[in-house]
């Protein structure tokens, strides 16, 4: 294990001889074998450890250089942080120091770490309440030692300097050791869930979800974490699974509900035999992402190999012909770009990891995301999960004949972080991929950018995939189509667990004729835990307290021009066919949901007919369905046979 120690000289001190301090660790312990870090670090094994002492951002916060104090600690890349700070704070600089404590914070989290806010020594309950309130809010750990704030864990009477003296004594370091890591015991990254399958414990990663369906228009900014709330997900193999919740599972089931497997749910186990297939347990607001294994042997001399453990790579330019290899257990933090190569391969079974990228108010179409590819073909991506972009998550312009397989979207929370953006691209292919976003899921739109062509949007497919979109649309054609035509798009076997605003959306808001799309054997999950989704137009604005329950549409389409229309011109929408749209939901939704406006269609201009709309084989819970329909004059539709009047 790395241990890694943020503080003042209670965590370290250099020798001093003016105030009488002859040694080099945390004042005043006896030596250095007795200071809180060293007896932390042989608590849990004689750990590698690094320990700073930055009492500057105490005294002086406002002028505090995040990335000069703490660039080295940083890449020393440890598994737990401990951050001990307070003490030297000025009167009247709490808040400042706060906010610095806070960026310093964020500045070295990363997922698979754990994040310790230890408290004052010296008692002072206004820092104290004031760094619990950082650490409740980002996840983090709080250790209070208020209970040791007394001069029983002092050094007074070991030294003739009073200000050396009212430093932790042995008995106070070790104390502290003692806090930290009862606190580091109490919990592991999976934050008391235990899953096992095959013989063997599957670790269980930790992700960040947006807790609400607040977002901000783009370009947006980043979006305060308060917003956010830790999630898990954990790669099982196929055949019995034993899941431990640590609470009840009483409650807990497996989405989607229509293929979940038999599940015996004791106490807080669940068992159950998995398949070769995405899975969510969902136990009230909670959910565990389940995804089945995967992972193969690197090529004979990848241009990039991550075996397991954790890397740092920034923003990292990939040439024709590279290949990138990220094996399970591998963590790697950064981004990949690629501009008009061929022939570019990223497979394995790790994760590609973008929570250290801060998201700015500036956002590079062709530059950010995970992955941002242009004027690129014969792109392979397989296997891979992607956690936690600043915003888009996988962005191609102008590619062709890519293939994205066995991809795994998750932490998705920040604003406007959509899944699989396809802008002006042919001949891509998505198979059995699982896909968490906040913000549309799987897009496809038409972009004016400098450099690039206004193609069209056209043969494509997307197969075997599971979704979950926390914001507006699921499957998504638009809102931007700036292209001549859309055509010759596929959709089957395609399970929704949640849409915010639409599952199946085609929304022209340009020139484009979006025709020849079909979608066949889509599953959608409707659920108590979705609620309205609000713009955030202002900072101020806060989710509601009591937010409605909605059951969004199942088919949406438009056609519009407005200030993201820069052409003006209104486009068509035309044969379409809907081949078994098949509707799930608990008992206790059924009367609200056949209520509820199920299919939306809408066209403009007398002239720009929606003609060519077919709905077949449309179900509720298995049994046949004629949903509530809302279209306008201009939409031509039949439904289970019948043709739909206005």
């Amino acid at each position: 294990m790395r241990l890694l120690f943020i503080g003042n000289s209670i965590t370290q001190h250099e020798i001093s001889h003016s105030i009488g301090w002859h040694v080099r660790c945390g004042m005043a312990a006896s030596c250095p074998e007795n200071d809180y870090v060293h007896v932390l670090c042989h608590m849990v094994g004689d750990a590698e450890y690094m320990a700073l002492n930055i009492a500057s951002l105490e005294r002086e916060p406002e002028s505090a250089d995040i990335d000069a104090l703490l660039c080295d600690a940083r890449r020393f890349d440890a598994d737990t942080v401990i951050i001990r700070l307070s003490e030297n704070v000025p009167d009247g600089k709490t808040s400042t120091f706060i906010a610095a404590y806070e960026k310093a914070a964020a500045y070295l989290d990363g997922f698979g770490k754990t994040i310790c806010c230890v408290g004052s020594f010296w008692k002072n309950d206004t820092a104290d309440a004031l760094m619990r309130g950082v650490a409740e809010k980002n996840g983090y750990k709080f250790v209070s030692l208020a209970n040791i704030q007394t001069d029983e864990y002092m050094a007074i009477g070991q030294y003739e300097n009073k200000s050396v003296a009212r430093h932790p004594s042995d008995k106070g370091m070790r104390a502290i050791a003692e806090h930290i890591f009862a606190a580091m015991q109490s919990e592991d990254e999976s934050d008391g869930i235990e899953v096992f399958g095959g013989g063997k414990r599957c670790r269980v990663h930790r992700c960040r979800i947006s807790a609400f369906p607040l977002n901000r228009e783009y370009p947006g900014r980043q979006r305060d974490k308060g917003q956010s709330v830790i999630s898990h997900f954990v790669n099982i193999p196929t055949g019995k699974i034993t899941i431990d919740l640590g609470k009840s599972a009483a409650d807990a089931r497996i989405l989607p509900s229509c293929r979940a497997p038999d599940v015996v749910c004791e106490g807080t186990r669940m068992t159950f035999t998995a398949d070769d297939d995405y899975y969510v347990i969902e136990n009230g607001k909670e959910h565990l992402h389940l995804f089945p294994v995967s992972d193969c042997e690197p090529d004979i001399a990848p241009t990039y190999a991550f075996t397991a453990g954790e890397y740092e790579i920034g923003k990292t330019e990939l040439h024709p012909g590279d290949s990138v290899y990220i094996a399970r257990g591998a963590t790697v933090y950064g981004s990949f770009r690629a501009c008009d190569a061929d022939g570019i391969r990223i497979y394995g079974g790790g994760i590609l990891d973008g929570s250290r990228e801060e998201r700015g108010a500036d956002i590079g179409w062709t530059v950010d995301g995970l992955f941002n590819f242009l004027r690129c073909k014969n792109i392979t991506i397989d296997g891979i999960t992607l956690r936690d972009p600043c915003w888009w998550t996988l962005i191609m312009f102008n590619c062709t004949d890519a293939v994205l397989r066995n991809v795994k979207v998750i932490g998705n929370w920040r604003y406007n972080s959509d899944g699989f953006d396809f802008c002006n691209c042919d001949h891509i292919e998505v198979d059995k991929c699982f896909l968490r976003t906040f913000d549309d899921t799987l897009v496809y739109k038409g972009l004016r950018i400098d450099g690039l062509d206004e193609r069209d949007v056209c043969y494509c497919t997307a197969r075997n995939c599971t979704l979950m979109c926390d914001w507006d649309g699921a499957i998504e054609l638009g809102a931007e189509t700036i292209a001549d035509e859309y055509h010759d798009l596929s959709f089957e076997n395609i399970d929704i667990i949640r849409t915010s605003d639409g599952a199946l959306r085609i929304h022209n808001g340009d020139r484009a004729v979006i025709h020849d799309i079909s979608y066949k054997n889509i599953r959608i999950e409707y659920t108590p835990a979705d609620t309205e989704q609000v713009y955030q137009h202002t900072d101020d604005t806060a989710y509601p307290n009591k937010p409605r329950r909605i059951f969004p549409p199942a088919v949406k389409g438009w056609t519009y021009c407005n200030r993201w229309s820069p052409d003006g011109i209104m486009g068509k929408i035309r044969d379409i066919t809907y081949d078994g749209i098949h509707i799930f939901c608990r008992d206790d939704c059924i009367d609200e949901l056949k209520n509820a406006v199920l299919i939306w269609m809408e066209g403009r201009d007398g002239d720009r007919n929606v003609p060519g709309i077919t709905v077949r084989d449309f179900t509720l819970n298995g049994e046949p369905f004629m949903p509530r329909i809302h279209i306008n004059s201009r939409v031509e539709m039949t439904v289970n046979g019948e043709r739909i009047k206005p």
